[in-house]
């Protein structure tokens, strides 16, 4: 296991929130509860929100460090690929489905 410490950190230090099979399911509650327990940083893992934009709207609103990996269902069920793409888009460096996000909470090294 690593240690954190080339992080600047250790390891049970990082508090990271973590958000998945969403479907749609997120409000102004759910940031109220980030405020509470105020993570280093948020990990959001897949079906968001079957297709729609809301969602990756308002993670895009969040001032918190995120990784996002997007699940089967955000696709929306488009066949032509536009739906997810208006994902990746909206979610924009926050998804790292296909590489890696370093996450830099305020505060912390980096």
């Amino acid at each position: 296991m690593q240690s954190g410490t080339s992080l600047g950190i250790r390891l049970a230090e990082l508090r990271i929130a973590i958000a998945g099979d969403l479907h749609g399911q997120w409000d102004a509650s759910d940031e109220r509860l980030l405020e509470h327990i105020h993570p280093d940083a948020l990990l959001v893992v897949g079906d968001l929100s079957d297709g729609q934009q809301r969602i990756p709207a308002l993670l895009a609103r969040l001032q918190l460090p995120m990784a996002c990996v997007l699940g089967n269902h955000d696709t929306g069920r488009d066949a032509s690929g536009r739906t997810l793409r208006r994902q990746l888009d909206a979610l924009g460096e926050r998804h790292c489905g296909w590489g890696l996000r370093e996450l830099c909470p305020p505060g912390r090294q980096g």
